[in-house]
């Protein structure tokens, strides 16, 4: 009798190791055929933004790597929240994939007074792509071209010292703030609609002062108009080494970067959000890739989920601050 039940516990762990066994197969499998259709990569913005840029670039490079159509579609709207909600509500096959940006999951939640989807809840971080820095920039025509002259010139100005963005609660905008907090000087944002009529602004001297993209500045650099006085990064830009950043600047604890993520709708199995990470994050290291990242101001990042998801927390908590602190609130 005492062996019979030894003999079916021995039974019964064999099958359990079997069906282990097979799980971990099955999950393999799974990762190794993915993607098995077609793969849509969801941006928020119109052609021609840093993300849509990241997308289409990767895009091509995993359609060739996975054998399958992957393709980019721009779902404008609602200043980012269209995509986004459409992603979260999207079957978790790994089929429908959200590359957007810092605002789109760092900045949104706590501008928007709703939305109709949790970035939390409904959307799993996969990898970081891009990092786009911020340049501060002055007209050609302004009286100061280092951030201690700025500010020294700022200080004497009853009105403030008008800078320009593209947008009000653009990474742009929060960065303007968090300048003007940390040093003291009266700054006055003026919004406009989109990063090229902003960075023209400044170019035009209609605004002494903006932050912008570098790929909105770089132009206006090259051609004289606008000149450059701090990036906002950690550290400086490969593009142009020869600008300083902020905190070289003596600006401390101003830092940020316009960057690009890719998430999933949750629910997606890990193994398909393990493969494409290791895949992304492989074609983020392709010299070519690299090189035409520089060309618009783009540095390509990488990063486990993990530190993808640390990133939004960590940046979340800096901008919900900054928008408690300028009472900005969007219906």
């Amino acid at each position: 009798m005492m062996r019979r039940s030894v003999c079916q516990a021995f039974v019964g762990m064999v099958g359990c190791l079997c069906a282990a066994i097979c799980l971990v197969i099955a999950s393999s499998a799974g990762a190794q055929d993915y993607p098995q259709r077609p793969v849509r990569l969801i941006v928020p913005y119109a052609p021609g933004g840093v993300a849509d840029i990241a997308a289409r670039l990767l895009g091509v490079r995993l359609a060739e790597q996975w054998h399958q159509t992957v393709t980019v579609e721009n779902r404008t709207g609602g200043g980012g929240t269209v995509a986004a909600d459409t992603v979260a509500k999207a079957p978790p096959d790994g089929s429908m994939l959200l590359v957007a940006t810092v605002s789109d999951f760092a900045i949104f939640p706590y501008l928007y007074a709703r939305l109709p989807y949790s970035v939390d809840r409904d959307l799993v971080p996969i990898v970081i792509a891009t990092d786009n820095p911020m340049l501060l920039t002055a007209s050609a025509g302004a009286p100061f071209a280092s951030v201690a002259e700025l500010i020294a010139y700022a200080r004497t100005q009853p009105q403030g010292l008008s800078y320009s963005s593209p947008s009000l609660g653009s990474i742009n905008h929060l960065l303007g703030e968090q300048f003007a907090f940390a040093t003291g000087a009266k700054l006055v944002h003026v919004p406009y609609k989109g990063g090229a009529p902003a960075a023209a602004a400044v170019a035009a001297g209609e605004v002494p002062l903006g932050m912008l993209a570098v790929s909105s500045a770089a132009p206006h650099v090259k051609s004289g108009k606008v000149r450059p006085i701090a990036i906002t990064s950690a550290r400086r830009a490969p593009l142009a080494p020869t600008w300083p950043t902020l905190a070289e600047s003596g600006v401390a604890g101003v830092v940020g970067t316009n960057w690009v993520g890719i998430a999933a709708p949750t629910g997606t199995p890990s193994e398909v959000i393990r493969k494409i990470n290791q895949d992304v994050n492989r074609l983020l290291r392709l010299p070519e890739l690299i090189e035409r990242l520089a060309a618009v101001g783009a540095e390509p990042a990488g990063s486990t989920p993990e530190e993808f998801a640390a990133r939004i927390r960590d940046e979340g908590a800096v901008f919900a601050r900054t928008v408690e602190r300028l009472g900005l609130k969007v219906d």
